[in-house]
């Protein structure tokens, strides 16, 4: 396991001579990773796309794209306070939160296999993700993928429809109408180390992105 020990020191090599992230926060070290999943969940479909239709739950498929980052290598910064954003573009719909490691333990006969387990929590959403990956001989967690599974925001009916309703579901044995109960989402997840990403973060030359809400005036 000696990896794994070694995680916290070899990170923050990673970052070389590298500037500041962001101020105040002074660091010559930060992570980001490329992440994707590809979810089957549901969207809002109206029975004739009018509105004043019954909003229903369809199943469908989305693909979120995005980063996970810390702005410095910190091995327990990385564990318990990277952000993860990301987005489903035909959407809009959004992920993001903090990913706490429940575990992330370096595995194999040269300690270099990995295997990890993270939930995402928040508003109207909840996440379990599960993998195998990688590390490099030096600590640094190179890549993971897997299976994810958890809930998420109920979907909208039409986008013309200006009180943006959300679609029904009819729980069991209530069997009554219940449109703002969440949907469940399943499917796989990776991430990726991105060096030139870390690197433009270390300096400040890259902008991590926010959910549109904390964009709102």
């Amino acid at each position: 396991m000696k990896t794994l020990m070694l995680f916290a020191a070899a990170l923050m090599v990673v970052g070389g001579a590298f500037a500041q992230c962001s101020d105040p926060v002074v660091s010559n070290c930060s992570l980001v990773y490329d992440f994707k999943a590809s979810l089957k969940t549901t969207k809002g479909k109206a029975y004739s796309g009018d509105c004043a239709d019954v909003c229903y739950r369809d199943t469908s498929s989305k693909s979120f794209k995005g980063y996970i980052y810390a702005c410095d290598c910190e091995c327990t910064n990385f564990l318990y306070a990277a952000t993860l954003y990301a987005v489903e573009k035909k959407s809009g719909q959004e992920i993001y939160g903090v990913p706490y490691w429940m575990m992330l333990n370096a595995i194999g006969k040269k300690s270099t296999d990995a295997e990890g387990l993270f939930v995402i929590s928040s508003y109207y959403a909840m996440f379990y993700a599960a993998g195998h990956g990688k590390f490099e001989d030096n600590g640094l967690l190179k890549s993971m993928s897997g299976n994810l599974a958890g809930y998420m925001e109920p979907p909208y009916c039409a986008e013309q429809c200006s009180d943006g309703e959300y679609a029904v579901a009819y729980p069991a044995c209530y069997w009554q109408e219940a449109p703002s109960i969440p949907t469940p989402a399943f499917g796989s997840w990776s991430l990726k180390y991105n060096k030139g990403l870390s690197s433009k973060y270390s300096q400040g030359l890259w902008v991590p992105p926010v959910p549109a809400y904390t964009n709102q005036p």
